[in-house]
């Protein structure tokens, strides 16, 4: 790989492949996607487009999807990991009237749903038919801009700007609003929203960074989705306002990523705070788990990687993956103490009944070999859906 330049406002990251001695990303920024290798600081450029909003990589089959907007329109690109750098598949005709915000695809059977969020407040569905097209699936309203995006137990859940999350269910080609939360109070000159909705074992939460009279403000909304009826459980405060968590399945701990740079370790189950560090300079855009590690990305492309090491594990430990992304020192963070984590992939919902026909990546038309392509693999979002930038 040749070495790219700095990276200037990162929006979304995720983890290609990790080991002992590597670790490999792909990296959007506004306007150029990257695939990186963020020990040595090396990165290879493979696309470069008009206004970067939203991405999604399905690491089961090594797809990326990518919404930019052209011409004020928002389109979406789909990309294949070929292992040393991603190819071209498809790019779709405009999807949107504005710019794509959020962006999360998922599996049902042998087809793929595609779940669209945009500016103007439009949340669509669409699957790929066997020309290895989009087709429009279910289509709706959600009341302001759409930044965040997951399909849990049958029901999208939709995050919105000012704090707020709208729970949708699919009649026949229509997505019907059934509850709306306010896990935020915010004034009407307030920026931000939802940037995440993340679904573990046990709940889901749907952080806010809310921007009101000049200052970042946030809070933690708990909800359910079981039996498929969705409620709000809590919201509780936060450090600041946040715009990404993770977790690792079977771990009861929450990883939350703030606009100071600091990264908040919170117990799941009753929310209290296990630790914080101030591990970057900038805003940190994403977080991804990989096996018992998770890794954070701020805003200039900086990486930092975590592990937290059992309970008799008395040093914590700088990481091997705290470089900075284009090589030297970086932020790093130091390693956790508190608890063993497992590996795993999120969970969520399954769609079923017969209201999303359509097929497969087919064949010839997805770069593929003889039969369908089928996009099975890990839900590695939890919600975030390809991160867009603060509106």
């Amino acid at each position: 790989m040749a070495k790219s330049q700095k990276v200037q406002n990162a929006i979304a990251m995720d983890i290609v492949d990790m080991n002992d001695s590597a670790l490999l990303a792909v990296v959007c920024t506004t306007s150029t996607a990257y695939v990186t290798e963020a020990i040595s600081g090396q990165a290879e450029q493979f696309a470069k487009l008009e206004e970067i909003s939203a991405m999604y990589y399905d690491r089961g089959n090594s797809l990326l999807f990518i919404a930019h907007t052209h011409k004020s329109k928002g389109v979406i690109k789909v990309y294949k990991n070929n292992g040393s750098t991603f190819q071209e598949l498809l790019t779709t005709q405009d999807l949107h009237q504005s710019t794509i915000n959020a962006l999360h695809v998922q599996t049902i059977g042998n087809n793929a749903l595609i779940i669209t969020g945009s500016q103007d407040g439009h949340v669509k569905i669409w699957t790929i038919n066997g020309e290895g097209k989009f087709e429009l699936a279910a289509s709706g309203m959600a009341t302001g801009a759409v930044h965040a995006l997951n399909l849990i137990n049958e029901i999208i859940f939709v995050g919105c700007a000012g704090g707020r999350l709208e729970a949708f269910t699919v009649d026949a080609k229509e997505l019907i609003r059934q509850k709306e939360f306010q896990i935020q109070q915010a004034s009407a000159n307030a920026t931000g929203g939802i940037y995440q909705i993340l679904n573990t074992e046990d709940a889901i939460y749907a952080p806010t960074c809310v921007n009101d009279n000049g200052g970042f403000s946030g809070k933690m909304g708990i909800l359910s989705a079981a039996s498929g009826k969705p409620s709000h459980l809590a919201s509780v405060d936060i450090y600041n306002g946040a715009i990404t968590c993770e977790y690792i399945a079977g771990s009861d701990v929450l990883f939350i990523g703030y606009p100071d740079g600091t990264i908040q370790f919170m117990d799941k189950d009753g929310f209290t705070e296990k630790g914080k560090a101030k591990a970057h300079r900038n805003p940190i855009r994403a977080i991804k788990s990989y096996g018992d590690k998770f890794v954070a990305m701020d805003e200039s492309g900086i990486f930092s990687c975590w592990q937290v090491l059992d309970e008799k594990s008395a040093d914590e430990k700088k990481s091997a993956y705290q470089q900075k992304r284009q090589g030297g020192g970086g932020f790093g963070g130091n390693n956790m103490g508190g608890g063993n984590f497992g590996g795993g992939g999120f969970g969520g919902g399954n769609m079923g009944g017969g209201n999303f026909g359509g097929n497969n990546f087919g064949g010839g038309n997805m770069g593929g070999g003889g039969g369908g392509f089928g996009m099975g693999g890990m839900n590695m979002e939890g919600g975030m859906g390809g991160m867009g930038g603060m509106h």
